[in-house]
């Protein structure tokens, strides 16, 4: 959640893509570039269940209805893909 661009109870993102180094994701409202917010995102292929990490947002586009935007992991991102990890990136 995003204080203050995120209402109380946090905003609702839908994720684009995701890599060992951040993700992309839409939402109705912008974030602000370089500004640092924390995510719960649950992935379908990792028995962790939903994870709360912190992530800066890098850019933000206008898209349709809502924005397009880019983030960082600020944390590792180790761990999320199960144990098949080692072999996605070969």
């Amino acid at each position: 959640m995003c204080e203050p661009e995120a209402p109380p109870g946090g905003m609702h993102c839908t994720l684009r893509d995701i890599s060992f180094g951040g993700f992309g994701f839409e939402a109705i409202a912008p974030l602000a570039e370089d500004q640092t917010c924390q995510f719960l995102i649950h992935l379908q292929v990792s028995d962790l269940g939903p994870t709360k990490v912190k992530a800066r947002i890098r850019w933000v586009c206008p898209s349709g209805n809502g924005f397009v935007m880019g983030a960082e992991f600020l944390e590792s991102s180790k761990g999320w893909f199960g144990p098949e990890e080692d072999s996605l990136g070969k």
